[in-house]
């Protein structure tokens, strides 16, 4: 379930993310507060983004995991990906409003989840989601470029492997940093079956590439031979 379907039943930003914390600190013992980040921080970000945190409830209640990840323009992102900036500097203010269309950079927050619930259909469940919002976004021309996420724990290195992300890195705080270009998409059995999420980044990416290769062939004004 997206966000943005919580709060219009009543979930506010803040008490989300008073809970997610809360999981947080279950589920990553080797979390540090710099690498949680901050409260309002996040407050912040789930007011202003919702369409990109979906979560796995209980009795369609109670939170025992979910994911996260916060659209960047490529300054910030290649800042995360080299491991020079730390996740307490992720601001609403310096991320691109999702209203528009445009090709950003993705920086993967968080994937926890309760153990409990760690068995084969709750975490396809979490994967399913994830290509939902891909897609959404899509629709709306909303597309990312590339990924990244930290992972710190087993749980997020294999998820980081089955996603085709490539080690990029080892921080002394974010654990190992992993990233890719996100299309073409990685071989897996769940994107198979999502055709229209791979026809819509495949003609988007086609575009994109022309008018870069366009742009490359342009012969700047005020030469003459």
């Amino acid at each position: 379930m997206c966000l943005r379907e919580l709060q219009e039943r009543g979930w506010t930003p803040e008490y989300f993310v008073r809970e997610a914390m809360t999981l947080d600190r279950q589920t990553l013992p080797r979390l540090v507060r710099r690498n949680e980040g901050e409260f309002h921080q996040w407050v912040e970000v789930a007011s202003e983004i919702p369409d990109t945190t979906y979560i796995l409830l209980e009795n369609d209640e109670r939170l025992v995991g979910y994911w996260a990840f916060v659209p960047l323009f490529k300054q910030e992102y290649l800042a995360l990906k080299k491991g020079k900036m730390s996740i307490d500097q992720i601001m609403a203010d310096k991320m691109p409003v999702l209203h528009f269309p445009g090709t950003f950079y993705a920086y993967f927050v968080i994937i926890t989840i309760l153990p409990k619930y760690r068995y084969a259909k709750a975490i396809r469940m979490l994967f399913e989601s994830l290509f939902d919002a891909l897609e959404n976004l899509a629709k709306s021309g909303v597309f990312f470029k590339e990924i990244c996420a930290d992972a710190y724990t087993v749980l997020g290195k294999t998820l980081c492997v089955h996603l085709g992300l490539k080690k990029v890195k080892s921080h002394p705080v974010r654990g190992q940093i992993y990233s890719r270009t996100l299309f073409p998409f990685p071989t897996s059995s769940l994107l198979q079956q999502r055709r229209k999420l791979r026809r819509l980044y495949a003609t988007h990416f086609a575009h994109f590439r022309d008018h870069k290769e366009l742009e490359q062939r342009r012969v700047p004004h005020g030469r003459s031979s």
